[in-house]
């Protein structure tokens, strides 16, 4: 029987490397173990390198490394206090000179009582004070003269006094009582606006006023200033402006009622009254009359105008007339067809 013949090396098997026959694990293992080998050498290369703090003093070039523990008994050394920049800057920059910085200081003492202003003197409607819309050039339209009483232009004699329609009075306080009932258009109503303007123009700041139209109702066209009615205003400037812009609204209608408009004044208390009516119906009777001339109680003398058309008749003795009378007054006519001439 032959023997049978060896079977021959594959060629891919007799062209493999030492390297290609080595099991993969094998290969593994040798590189993660330089791996190992050059990790430990750096460590010990950083741990006991002669180059890092080496003493001059020392023979092999090593020196001991150690942790150094301060003592908890032993305070650490300060440092110098550095000022802030802000404080810095302050100290730098020159503050002006204080114009006040020779001054002594001022002693805490309590305060004192400045003295007021005189409670009499004029001002605009109520009260001791002027209104906060007023200019400054207008404040010395508020302030009395000093000194006596100056001449007015009607008499230049020093005594105060005013004149309307033609009639001069004496005295300090003046109520313009003026009907504007329908009656009252036209001509008579414009000739007793004038006559009122430069009546009121012609009065001494020293003096006061007030104003009060009336027809069947009078409530609502009186002079007011600050709301109250039963007030007497100083003739200043102010209130001369105010006077009229209040006179130009008025406009005359309606019936007539002459007793509380007449009431009404009478409680103001003034030195004298203006009354200007061109009515004589409905005329005021006797009752009526008399309860006037009690309430006022001889403290204001009453003048009394009567516009009427024609010559008057002097005989002829009506209501205006009596009440002139007892109220220590005078009685005036004016004929509205000549009015102005």
């Amino acid at each position: 029987m032959p023997l049978p013949t060896s079977t021959p090396w594959p060629e891919s098997l007799e062209s493999r490397t030492i390297w290609d026959r080595l099991p993969s694990w094998l290969i593994s293992i040798g590189f993660h173990a330089v791996c190992v080998l050059l990790v430990a050498m750096n460590l010990k290369s950083c741990q006991y390198s002669p180059l890092l703090d080496a003493s001059p003093n020392s023979d092999d070039g090593f020196v001991e490394v150690g942790i150094h523990v301060p003592d908890p008994q032993q305070k650490p050394p300060t440092e110098p206090e550095q000022p802030s920049t802000a404080s810095t800057q302050e100290t730098r920059v020159e503050s002006p000179t204080d114009p006040l910085s020779d001054v002594p200081p001022v002693e805490d003492l309590p305060p004192v009582d400045l003295p007021l202003p005189m409670a009499n003197l004029p001002v605009l409607g109520l009260g001791s004070g002027a209104p906060r819309s007023l200019a400054p050039q207008d404040v010395k339209d508020l302030v009395r003269p000093n000194g006596a009483s100056q001449p007015t232009s009607q008499t230049g004699d020093g005594v105060a006094k005013a004149s309307f329609m033609g009639v001069k009075a004496q005295g300090t306080t003046f109520v313009y009582v003026i009907d504007c009932s329908g009656s009252m258009i036209g001509a008579p109503m414009g000739f007793a606006k004038n006559e009122l303007l430069a009546s009121l123009e012609s009065l001494e700041r020293t003096q006061r006023f007030s104003i009060i139209f009336y027809n069947d109702t009078y409530q609502d066209k009186i002079y007011k200033v600050r709301g109250d009615a039963r007030s007497l205003y100083w003739a200043n400037t102010i209130n001369k402006n105010f006077a009229k812009r209040f006179i130009a609204r008025i406009n005359p209608d309606s019936g007539t009622f002459h007793k509380e408009p007449l009431l009404a004044a009478v409680r103001m208390k003034p030195e004298v009254i203006f009354f200007l009516t061109d009515a004589k119906q409905p005329a005021l009777s006797a009752g009526e009359l008399d309860e006037i001339a009690k309430a006022n109680d001889g403290h204001a003398r009453i003048f009394c105008i009567e516009f009427g058309k024609g010559g008057e008749l002097e005989d002829y003795d009506n209501f205006l007339k009596k009440l002139a009378r007892q109220n220590n007054g005078q009685y005036r006519y004016r004929n509205i067809s000549a009015l102005g001439q």
